[in-house]
Protein backbone atom coordinates (compact mmCIF):
# COMPACT_ATOMS: atom_id res chain seq x y z
CA UNK A 1 0.00 0.00 0.00
CA UNK A 2 3.17 2.39 0.81
CA UNK A 3 4.54 1.64 -2.56
CA UNK A 4 1.39 2.47 -4.27
CA UNK A 5 1.21 5.66 -2.44
CA UNK A 6 4.64 6.29 -2.61
CA UNK A 7 4.31 5.67 -6.69
CA UNK A 8 1.33 7.74 -6.91
CA UNK A 9 3.10 10.60 -5.40
CA UNK A 10 6.31 10.31 -7.83
CA UNK A 11 3.80 10.07 -10.46
CA UNK A 12 2.20 13.30 -9.64
CA UNK A 13 5.23 14.72 -8.73
CA UNK A 14 6.95 13.83 -11.97
CA UNK A 15 3.39 15.35 -13.93
CA UNK A 16 4.17 18.48 -12.26
CA UNK A 17 7.71 19.08 -12.68
CA UNK A 18 6.86 18.24 -16.60
CA UNK A 19 4.01 20.70 -17.06
CA UNK A 20 5.90 23.00 -15.25
CA UNK A 21 9.06 22.96 -17.56
CA UNK A 22 6.84 22.39 -20.78
CA UNK A 23 5.52 26.43 -19.52
CA UNK A 24 8.91 27.35 -18.61
CA UNK A 25 10.70 26.31 -22.06
CA UNK A 26 7.54 27.75 -23.69
CA UNK A 27 8.46 31.57 -21.87
CA UNK A 28 12.12 30.98 -22.60
CA UNK A 29 10.98 30.45 -26.20
CA UNK A 30 8.40 32.97 -26.46
CA UNK A 31 10.91 35.41 -24.47
CA UNK A 32 13.84 33.84 -27.81
CA UNK A 33 11.35 35.27 -30.45
CA UNK A 34 10.56 38.79 -28.23
CA UNK A 35 13.74 39.61 -28.30
CA UNK A 36 13.28 43.31 -27.73
CA UNK A 37 16.20 45.14 -26.64
CA UNK A 38 16.10 48.93 -24.57
CA UNK A 39 18.77 50.84 -24.43
CA UNK A 40 19.65 54.84 -25.20
CA UNK A 41 22.20 56.95 -26.18
CA UNK A 42 23.33 60.17 -25.19
CA UNK A 43 25.29 62.96 -26.61
CA UNK A 44 26.55 66.25 -24.55
CA UNK A 45 26.32 69.19 -26.97
CA UNK A 46 28.75 72.10 -26.24
CA UNK A 47 27.87 75.49 -28.16
CA UNK A 48 30.32 77.27 -30.53
CA UNK A 49 31.93 79.53 -27.29
CA UNK A 50 31.43 76.77 -24.60
CA UNK A 51 28.32 78.54 -22.89
CA UNK A 52 25.58 76.25 -23.02
CA UNK A 53 25.49 72.68 -23.73
CA UNK A 54 22.52 70.71 -24.54
CA UNK A 55 21.89 66.82 -24.20
CA UNK A 56 20.77 64.68 -27.39
CA UNK A 57 18.47 62.01 -26.43
CA UNK A 58 17.96 58.38 -28.40
CA UNK A 59 15.89 56.39 -26.08
CA UNK A 60 14.95 53.34 -28.32
CA UNK A 61 13.86 49.11 -28.91
CA UNK A 62 14.51 46.80 -31.62
CA UNK A 63 14.38 43.05 -32.39
CA UNK A 64 17.36 41.32 -31.22
CA UNK A 65 19.28 39.88 -34.60
CA UNK A 66 22.00 36.84 -34.88
CA UNK A 67 25.39 38.60 -35.38
CA UNK A 68 26.07 36.33 -38.88
CA UNK A 69 23.63 36.40 -40.85
CA UNK A 70 22.10 39.48 -39.92
CA UNK A 71 18.43 38.32 -39.29
CA UNK A 72 16.26 38.66 -36.66
CA UNK A 73 13.90 35.10 -35.18
CA UNK A 74 11.33 35.95 -37.37
CA UNK A 75 10.30 38.09 -40.66
CA UNK A 76 8.36 40.90 -39.53
CA UNK A 77 10.86 41.28 -36.90
CA UNK A 78 13.18 41.89 -39.41
CA UNK A 79 10.66 44.51 -41.32
CA UNK A 80 10.11 45.67 -37.76
CA UNK A 81 14.31 46.57 -37.61
CA UNK A 82 14.27 48.38 -40.88
CA UNK A 83 11.38 51.05 -40.42
CA UNK A 84 13.64 51.79 -36.78
CA UNK A 85 16.76 52.07 -39.12
CA UNK A 86 15.06 54.37 -41.92
CA UNK A 87 13.53 56.58 -38.65
CA UNK A 88 16.82 56.86 -37.15
CA UNK A 89 18.50 57.55 -40.78
CA UNK A 90 15.62 60.75 -41.74
CA UNK A 91 16.22 62.19 -38.14
CA UNK A 92 20.13 62.11 -38.04
CA UNK A 93 20.45 63.02 -41.66
CA UNK A 94 22.83 59.50 -41.34
CA UNK A 95 23.32 59.34 -45.03
CA UNK A 96 26.17 56.39 -45.04
CA UNK A 97 24.01 54.16 -43.72
CA UNK A 98 24.39 50.41 -45.89
CA UNK A 99 21.22 47.94 -46.06
CA UNK A 100 23.74 45.23 -44.30
CA UNK A 101 24.93 47.44 -41.82
CA UNK A 102 25.07 45.69 -38.54
CA UNK A 103 22.12 46.37 -36.28
CA UNK A 104 23.39 47.09 -32.74
CA UNK A 105 23.34 50.05 -30.14
CA UNK A 106 27.13 51.44 -31.95
CA UNK A 107 24.51 52.40 -35.07
CA UNK A 108 22.53 54.92 -32.43
CA UNK A 109 25.63 56.02 -30.92
CA UNK A 110 27.06 56.81 -34.56
CA UNK A 111 24.00 58.26 -36.19
CA UNK A 112 23.48 61.05 -32.67
CA UNK A 113 27.10 61.71 -32.99
CA UNK A 114 26.66 62.51 -36.66
CA UNK A 115 23.73 64.75 -35.79
CA UNK A 116 26.13 66.63 -33.22
CA UNK A 117 28.80 66.59 -36.12
CA UNK A 118 26.17 68.56 -38.33
CA UNK A 119 25.66 71.19 -35.65
CA UNK A 120 29.08 71.82 -35.51
CA UNK A 121 29.30 72.24 -38.88
CA UNK A 122 26.67 74.86 -39.27
CA UNK A 123 27.63 76.85 -35.90
CA UNK A 124 31.36 76.60 -35.53
CA UNK A 125 31.68 79.36 -38.07
CA UNK A 126 29.36 81.79 -36.45
CA UNK A 127 28.27 80.71 -33.13
CA UNK A 128 24.70 80.04 -33.79
CA UNK A 129 21.64 79.33 -31.47
CA UNK A 130 22.20 75.64 -29.31
CA UNK A 131 20.56 72.69 -30.91
CA UNK A 132 18.36 70.57 -29.00
CA UNK A 133 17.06 66.75 -29.61
CA UNK A 134 15.30 63.83 -28.48
CA UNK A 135 13.78 60.60 -30.02
CA UNK A 136 12.68 57.63 -29.12
CA UNK A 137 11.31 54.59 -30.52
CA UNK A 138 9.00 51.82 -28.82
CA UNK A 139 7.99 48.22 -30.32
CA UNK A 140 4.48 47.12 -29.27
CA UNK A 141 4.15 43.41 -29.61
CA UNK A 142 1.49 42.18 -27.72
CA UNK A 143 -0.92 41.61 -30.63
CA UNK A 144 -1.49 37.78 -32.01
CA UNK A 145 -1.16 38.96 -35.74
CA UNK A 146 0.81 42.09 -36.04
CA UNK A 147 3.51 44.25 -33.88
CA UNK A 148 3.05 48.11 -33.74
CA UNK A 149 5.55 50.15 -33.95
CA UNK A 150 5.99 54.01 -32.27
CA UNK A 151 8.36 56.60 -33.61
CA UNK A 152 9.33 60.10 -32.29
CA UNK A 153 10.94 62.83 -32.61
CA UNK A 154 11.45 66.58 -31.11
CA UNK A 155 14.53 68.64 -32.59
CA UNK A 156 15.52 71.99 -33.08
CA UNK A 157 18.15 72.88 -35.44
CA UNK A 158 17.45 77.22 -35.63
CA UNK A 159 14.63 79.06 -36.69
CA UNK A 160 11.47 80.39 -34.74
CA UNK A 161 10.80 76.91 -33.32
CA UNK A 162 11.34 73.26 -32.75
CA UNK A 163 9.54 70.53 -34.82
CA UNK A 164 8.39 67.54 -33.79
CA UNK A 165 6.41 64.72 -35.02
CA UNK A 166 5.00 60.95 -34.32
CA UNK A 167 4.85 57.90 -36.67
CA UNK A 168 3.15 54.70 -36.27
CA UNK A 169 3.16 51.67 -38.41
CA UNK A 170 1.78 47.99 -37.92
CA UNK A 171 3.67 45.08 -39.35
CA UNK A 172 1.97 41.39 -40.48
CA UNK A 173 3.52 38.82 -38.54
CA UNK A 174 2.86 36.26 -40.90
CA UNK A 175 4.66 38.19 -43.73
CA UNK A 176 6.41 40.64 -42.60
CA UNK A 177 4.62 43.28 -44.57
CA UNK A 178 3.51 46.67 -43.60
CA UNK A 179 -0.02 47.25 -43.09
CA UNK A 180 -1.78 50.21 -44.16
CA UNK A 181 -5.50 51.37 -42.92
CA UNK A 182 -7.49 49.29 -45.56
CA UNK A 183 -5.60 45.99 -44.07
CA UNK A 184 -7.90 46.58 -41.10
CA UNK A 185 -10.86 47.95 -42.13
CA UNK A 186 -13.82 46.78 -44.38
CA UNK A 187 -15.49 50.14 -45.63
CA UNK A 188 -13.19 53.87 -44.98
CA UNK A 189 -15.99 55.69 -46.31
CA UNK A 190 -17.87 54.60 -43.22
CA UNK A 191 -14.80 54.88 -40.93
CA UNK A 192 -14.39 58.16 -42.22
CA UNK A 193 -17.91 59.23 -41.39
CA UNK A 194 -17.54 58.20 -38.19
CA UNK A 195 -13.98 60.04 -37.30
CA UNK A 196 -15.56 63.44 -38.64
CA UNK A 197 -17.97 63.59 -36.31
CA UNK A 198 -15.56 62.92 -33.53
CA UNK A 199 -13.74 65.46 -35.16
CA UNK A 200 -15.69 68.21 -35.12
CA UNK A 201 -17.39 67.45 -31.64
CA UNK A 202 -14.03 67.62 -30.06
CA UNK A 203 -13.14 71.00 -31.80
CA UNK A 204 -16.76 72.35 -31.40
CA UNK A 205 -17.31 72.70 -35.06
CA UNK A 206 -21.26 71.59 -36.33
CA UNK A 207 -21.59 69.04 -38.85
CA UNK A 208 -22.13 71.68 -42.08
CA UNK A 209 -19.10 73.83 -41.32
CA UNK A 210 -16.61 74.19 -43.95
CA UNK A 211 -13.45 72.90 -42.22
CA UNK A 212 -11.19 75.08 -44.47
CA UNK A 213 -12.75 78.38 -43.37
CA UNK A 214 -12.52 77.26 -39.55
CA UNK A 215 -8.25 76.97 -40.00
CA UNK A 216 -8.02 73.26 -41.15
CA UNK A 217 -6.24 72.52 -44.27
CA UNK A 218 -8.37 69.51 -45.83
CA UNK A 219 -9.08 69.60 -49.61
CA UNK A 220 -12.16 70.82 -50.46
CA UNK A 221 -12.84 71.39 -47.04
CA UNK A 222 -13.94 67.94 -46.21
CA UNK A 223 -12.62 65.69 -43.39
CA UNK A 224 -10.09 63.05 -44.39
CA UNK A 225 -8.27 60.31 -42.50
CA UNK A 226 -4.43 59.56 -42.61
CA UNK A 227 -2.60 56.49 -42.48
CA UNK A 228 -0.80 57.44 -39.41
CA UNK A 229 -2.69 55.28 -36.97
CA UNK A 230 -2.12 53.26 -33.98
CA UNK A 231 -4.47 50.60 -31.61
CA UNK A 232 -4.32 51.34 -28.01
CA UNK A 233 -6.55 51.07 -25.09
CA UNK A 234 -9.59 50.03 -27.03
CA UNK A 235 -8.97 52.83 -29.38
CA UNK A 236 -8.21 53.17 -33.23
CA UNK A 237 -6.19 56.48 -32.74
CA UNK A 238 -5.32 58.79 -35.95
CA UNK A 239 -2.37 61.17 -35.22
CA UNK A 240 -1.82 64.01 -37.44
CA UNK A 241 1.74 65.89 -36.65
CA UNK A 242 2.31 69.90 -36.75
CA UNK A 243 1.42 71.72 -39.80
CA UNK A 244 -0.33 68.64 -41.67
CA UNK A 245 -4.16 69.39 -41.35
CA UNK A 246 -3.64 73.00 -39.41
CA UNK A 247 -0.82 75.45 -38.16
CA UNK A 248 1.95 74.77 -35.96
CA UNK A 249 0.07 76.67 -33.01
CA UNK A 250 -2.65 73.96 -33.13
CA UNK A 251 -0.04 71.59 -32.37
CA UNK A 252 -0.50 67.44 -33.17
CA UNK A 253 -4.25 66.51 -33.06
CA UNK A 254 -5.22 63.56 -32.26
CA UNK A 255 -8.66 61.74 -33.36
CA UNK A 256 -9.65 58.95 -30.87
CA UNK A 257 -12.16 56.33 -31.95
CA UNK A 258 -13.52 53.56 -29.89
CA UNK A 259 -13.34 50.43 -31.37
CA UNK A 260 -16.79 49.25 -29.93
CA UNK A 261 -18.52 51.98 -32.54
CA UNK A 262 -16.94 50.28 -35.46
CA UNK A 263 -16.25 46.64 -34.49
CA UNK A 264 -18.38 45.82 -37.59
CA UNK A 265 -15.78 47.37 -39.73
CA UNK A 266 -12.63 45.41 -38.23
CA UNK A 267 -11.35 42.62 -40.65
CA UNK A 268 -9.75 41.09 -38.06
CA UNK A 269 -10.42 40.51 -33.77
CA UNK A 270 -7.41 42.73 -32.92
CA UNK A 271 -6.29 39.43 -30.58
CA UNK A 272 -3.70 39.57 -28.04
CA UNK A 273 -0.80 37.11 -28.03
CA UNK A 274 -1.62 34.07 -25.19
CA UNK A 275 0.51 34.71 -21.97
Amino acid sequence: MRIKVVYVILLSLTMVYACSTTKEQKKKYEAKLSNIISDSSRVELVSFKGEDTSLLIMDYQYFRFDTVTGKAALPYQDSVNEIIVKFITDITYFDAIEVDLEFSPSFFDDALEEFSGMYHDATDTDGGLMWFFESSTVIKDERKDFCQVFNFNWNYTGGAHGNGFMEYHQVDKKTGKLLSLDDFISDIPELTAIADVIFREGNELTFDSDLQKEGYWFDDGLFKLNENFLFEDGKLVFVYNAYEIAPYSAGSITIEVPLKKISHLLKTKLSYKEN
